[in-house]
């Protein structure tokens, strides 16, 4: 199968402009590991999109090597894009939600009628908006963060509060607002409608990597979220990946619930969560490879990419479990995001 990776970042995404190290670093890692993953599968035929000022990625033991489709400035990323589609069985686009790019990606995939390696753009569609997806799982019994658009907020809460875009991806502008002068003040930018607000909660940072597969998930991993908080800007400095909590069956329980709320995820699912008291309340769903993807299979020893692949034939099902050990392995980013 003749498979083509996508991430956006490194990929020529922002062939017009610089790139941010940090989000290089991230989404660097991130395809990396897909690589190592696919690489190892064996069988497959790769390619790789990638911005022509970036150093190529590695592919050890590929047979046939592999292909690089480069984008540099002045180049028609969208032709180039769509033209890189209909040459490949299959797509694994890595993208940020932010600005409906992910979205995008997904159509033009299924447009192709190619093998869509991520979930579908339905299910991107949902999950990109962040208020609407936590009212959907609150109506369908799932724990979360009470969260309301900002332009209508109304001291439904107290503060401390949080605000972040609504459809960003990370911790992206995301701030803590701690007087109501100040909120009011951000309330009267011109961008607040695209805003979000929640309350700050104490509690354990947090994030699951879940299978997900028509409606059923299996709980890959929980993993410990660093976040550093400097100048009320929230940013992600990296995570643990494969901790064991006290009670894995709270966390496994919420995996099933997710997935049966939004039935249209497919492969690997983030779920972002604080853990405040014992209980789990999300926070967001990532239908996407997470910065946790970067050292999963590692962690599980197990190919998280050749479980995403084997849900690919009709009637496929997601496994019982995942192998017995493991250990925890920390991702640390070259840079916190800067807001």
């Amino acid at each position: 199968m003749q498979i083509l990776l996508f991430e956006y970042i490194t990929g020529g995404g922002l062939a017009e402009e610089s790139i941010p190290q940090s989000l290089a670093c991230e989404g660097g890692l991130m395809l990396q590991a897909l690589l190592n993953d696919l690489t190892a599968v064996g069988g497959n035929r790769l390619t790789v999109m990638r911005d022509a000022r970036l150093q190529p990625p590695q592919a050890r033991t590929l047979n046939g090597g592999l292909e690089r489709i480069q984008v540099g400035a002045g180049d028609d990323l969208d032709a180039v894009w769509k033209s890189a589609i209909r040459k490949v069985d299959a797509v694994w686009p890595i993208a940020p939600e932010t600005g409906g790019v992910l979205d995008q990606l997904c159509h033009d995939i299924q447009a192709e009628g190619r093998s869509l390696l991520n979930s579908p753009a339905e299910a991107v569609a949902l999950t990109a908006a962040k208020l609407r997806t936590l009212w959907h799982l609150k109506q369908c019994g799932v724990d979360i963060v009470p969260t309301v658009g900002l332009a209508d907020f109304r001291d439904q809460f107290r503060g401390p509060w949080v605000v972040k875009p609504d459809d960003g991806a990370g911790c992206g502008y995301t701030r803590i607002i701690r007087t109501r002068q100040a909120l009011k003040h951000f309330q009267e930018i011109p961008s607040a409608d695209n805003f979000i607000i929640q309350p700050y909660l104490e509690g354990t940072a947090m994030s699951l990597s879940l299978l997900c597969k028509q409606g059923d998930a299996l709980l890959l991993s929980c993993n410990r979220q660093h976040i550093v908080i400097l100048d009320d800007s929230i940013s992600l400095a990296g995570c643990t990946v494969n901790v064991s909590p006290q009670n894995r069956t709270v966390f496994s329980g919420l995996a099933g619930a997710i997935a049966r709320a939004i039935p249209e995820l497919f492969g690997y699912v983030g779920v972002d969560l604080v853990l405040v008291n014992g209980r789990p309340k999300v926070l967001e769903v990532n239908p996407r490879l997470t910065t946790s993807y970067a050292v999963l299979s590692r962690a599980l020893n197990q190919n998280v990419a050749a479980l995403v692949l084997d849900l690919l034939p009709p009637g496929s099902r997601l496994p019982d479990r995942t192998r017995s050990g493991g250990r925890s392995i920390e991702v640390v980013l070259a840079e916190v995001h800067e807001s």
